[in-house]
């Protein structure tokens, strides 16, 4: 199936309808079994790349990397998936961790997954900034269930619940690309979370990423082009987002300003966007009120993002101010000692 994939690609084939879903299923279940050549492989990738997917191929792509990946136990109803690129963010402050922090302070229930040292941009990631903060990055999906539960947040590593997944998108170093595996990875949710926030690489590919969520089973999501590719909100006077809910998926726009923030992305652009420690640094500074400054702005507008999706917020307005009063009352500080175990 996958050398005749191959060939037919390489005659300049229009694939969109040339794999089924049964086959798309199968073609990754024998990838992730190590049933298939390095050359196979390499060239199944580029394959993939040069044709692009499909809503139905990478539907199937990512229940058959599900199907194979471990799971948080015990389940948490009403939790969040929040996770960003997996090559990290190269330019930015990752903001991601404490955006989630920030959520969870205002009562939602997050989920974090990621690796560390993803080829091919190698940026700061969450796994990276969790590590210099202290945090345990080595639990097992039930350990990560059960700190989930008791904390309403939860890291795990790719390696903890997939570790062929982690192997698979460290080829991007050799081919030089991205494949498809960084697509399908921030995708995967082992929390079987029913809401999702979703940074992808570029706006045309909301649309379509938020059609493959609804097939996973996703109930309400937010997808974005985000900074990086990550999960954080471009700093932009209007922001789009693409929102699945109820079924139905449809653009909405954001001010930041409308929503009382103001960003500045200028001041972002600083020593701990390549610096985990400088990173967990700023962190703690915005959680403990000392940094009032743009990376407060910026989480805020983000962990606004899940506590909307969790349900906690009615809308956006509402939602940021949540995320602030977790921040002034000190409970998003108060997850982060809870996770210390302090």
């Amino acid at each position: 199936m996958i050398k005749e994939f191959i060939r037919k690609v390489g005659r300049g084939r229009t694939l969109a309808k040339d794999l089924s879903n049964e086959e798309a299923e199968e073609a990754m279940r024998r990838i992730l079994r190590g049933e298939a050549s390095g050359e196979e492989l390499g060239a199944f990738l580029m394959a993939m790349r040069f044709k692009g997917s499909s809503i139905e191929e990478l539907t199937a792509f990512a229940r058959a990397v599900k199907r194979h990946s471990g799971e948080l136990k015990p389940g948490v109803e009403g939790s969040v998936s929040m996770s960003g690129a997996y090559d990290g963010k190269a330019r930015t402050l990752h903001l991601g961790t404490l955006s989630a922090l920030i959520a969870c302070g205002a009562g939602a229930r997050v989920v974090r997954h990621g690796s560390r040292g993803i080829p091919p941009k190698k940026g700061v990631g969450t796994m990276d900034v969790l590590e210099a903060l202290g945090v345990d990055t080595s639990m097992s999906p039930e350990k990560a269930g059960d700190a989930l539960k008791k904390t309403g947040f939860a890291f795990i590593s790719t390696s903890a619940f997939n570790p062929e997944l982690e192997n698979l998108l460290m080829l991007s170093d050799k081919l030089g690309v991205r494949t498809i595996f960084h697509t399908l990875a921030p995708m995967i949710n082992p929390a079987n979370a029913p809401s999702q926030v979703l940074g992808v690489a570029h706006w045309p590919f909301a649309k379509k990423l938020a059609e493959v969520l609804k097939n996973l089973g996703i109930e309400r999501a937010l997808v974005f082009q985000g900074i990086e590719g990550a999960d954080e909100l471009p700093m932009r006077e209007t922001l789009r987002m693409v929102e699945l809910l109820g079924g139905e998926t449809r653009t909405v726009t954001l001010s930041p300003a409308d929503l009382g923030i103001s960003l500045d992305k200028e001041e972002l652009k600083t020593e701990e966007a390549v610096n985990a420690e400088a990173a967990a640094e700023k962190t703690i500074a915005v959680l403990r009120g000392e940094e009032k400054g743009a990376a407060r702005s910026a989480a805020v507008l983000n962990a606004s993002l899940a506590i909307y999706l969790s349900g906690r917020a009615g809308g956006f307005e509402e939602a940021v101010s949540m995320a602030e009063a977790s921040l002034d009352s000190g409970a998003a500080h108060g997850k982060l000692r809870e996770l210390l175990g302090s």
